[in-house]
């Protein structure tokens, strides 16, 4: 099991105060401590609530900082793939060997709502959103909560449109996954509009499965790797 790392909500040093309500939300969200920066070096602002990092969150970045180093959330490859599947829909002239092997498999269509298992920074959730179109959505899961607050606010705050339907979560995947297909999808609690379109099932099925399954207007798939 990974070991936790125990991480604190701030700002940049000189925040406006659209930054510094961001960051209160972010906070919120991931159910970690907001710390009010008030001009003061990350070292004082994480040890006031005993974290050993900071997730530093400005209007374009999410920005880890530990240990006296700092590494601005990238989805790495991510961005890469987001752009030659895109090109390749747009029927730009694309490298024909680029084929995105994880959208290949997955088969994911316009419409459908992608469970990403092991979000990690984001890299696949962010493709599948685009493969998924502006009626679909992807719930992604990590199990670090550290992780999952990194990936997601920077998510948030990166400059493409299929960024906006991703929802990262913080959950461990199998237990997700058994929770999901052993609860009816009407006893569930529906926090946000990803959970609520992912309980969404047929009414002739009533329970959620692990893989793919049929539904008015495309498929539903999970994927985990």
């Amino acid at each position: 099991m990974p070991r936790l790392v125990r991480l604190a909500v701030t700002t940049p040093l000189r925040p406006d105060p659209l930054e510094v309500e961001a960051a209160r939300g972010a906070a919120e969200r991931h159910g970690l401590p907001y710390v009010a920066r008030d001009g003061r070096g990350l070292s004082r602002v994480v040890a006031e609530v005993g974290a050993e990092a900071a997730l530093v969150l400005s209007a374009g970045r999410a920005v880890l900082s530990s240990g006296g180093a700092e590494h601005a959330w990238s989805p790495g490859m991510g961005a890469l793939r987001l752009r030659r599947y895109l090109d390749a829909r747009a029927g730009r002239a694309a490298d024909p060997t680029a084929r995105d092997p994880f959208l290949d498999a997955a088969g994911i269509e316009p419409g459908d709502a992608v469970l990403d298992c092991t979000a990690g920074l984001g890299a696949d959730a962010l493709v599948a959103a685009a493969a998924a179109g502006p009626r679909g959505l992807v719930l992604a899961l990590e199990s670090s909560r550290a992780l999952a607050a990194w990936t997601g606010e920077g998510l948030r705050r990166f400059p493409a449109e299929a960024a906006r339907r991703v929802e990262v979560r913080c959950a461990d995947h199998l237990e997700h996954l058994t929770w999901s297909s052993s609860t009816p999808c009407s006893a569930r609690p529906a926090p946000s509009p990803a959970a609520s379109r992912w309980c969404a099932a047929s009414p002739t099925r009533g329970r959620c499965p692990q893989r793919r399954w049929p539904r008015p207007g495309g498929w539903r798939a999970a994927s985990w790797w």
